[in-house]
């Protein structure tokens, strides 16, 4: 089989992979729908630097694209739709127990230490958001974990700031403005 046909075939079964029509795929790679159908009829080929675009939407290498019968192989590979669903499950569970426990430490500070402490709750937050950093970086979660630790950064800061609004502390906001600089440029790095 020709290369232009290899690519053709690999496009095509990617493509319904990831259910998208022609014109989807083409709006996505900035292309006509005439050109994703030459590509999958091997009228043509996509350049190198567009190879590596569908690669990267596809979630897989060029060489998945360049060899025969890859994208078979990514399928193998993949992960079972009930393995996404577990963790989807766990992370809701997860998230669950830790506000869980908030609600108690609300609940014991209120008819204990007869204090309205909801600073408990501002806490909640960034803990949740540490928890799913954890649950996400075991999982090699890799495009939500930019999400997470913005998360945690700005929800930690609010926390601070509400702990502490008493001595108009709102300047500490101004800290994470650097920090999420920093997670989007290390969001970029390609790996």
């Amino acid at each position: 089989m020709e290369l232009k046909d290899i690519i053709a075939q690999n496009i095509i079964e990617l493509r319904k992979q990831n259910k998208l029509t022609q014109a989807e795929l083409a709006e996505k790679l900035n292309y006509t729908d005439k050109a994703i159908s030459k590509w999958e009829r091997g009228e043509s080929i996509p350049e190198i630097a567009t190879l590596k675009r569908i690669a990267e939407l596809f979630n897989c290498t060029v060489d998945v694209l360049l060899t025969e019968n890859a994208t078979k192989d990514l399928k193998k590979y993949a992960l079972p739709r009930n393995i996404i669903i577990n963790r989807r499950i766990i992370s809701a569970a997860v998230s669950t127990v830790v506000w869980c426990i908030s609600t108690i430490v609300f609940l014991y500070l209120y008819f204990y230490q007869s204090k309205m402490e909801f600073r408990v709750f501002a806490w909640t937050i960034p803990l949740n958001f540490l928890v799913l950093w954890v649950l996400f970086k075991n999982w090699n979660k890799k495009k939500l974990i930019p999400f997470v630790l913005s998360g945690f950064v700005w929800s930690f800061l609010i926390a601070i700031y509400w702990s502490t609004y008493e001595y108009d502390t709102w300047l500490i906001l101004l800290i994470g403005i650097p920090i999420q600089v920093l997670i989007i440029l290390l969001s970029c790095l390609k790996k």
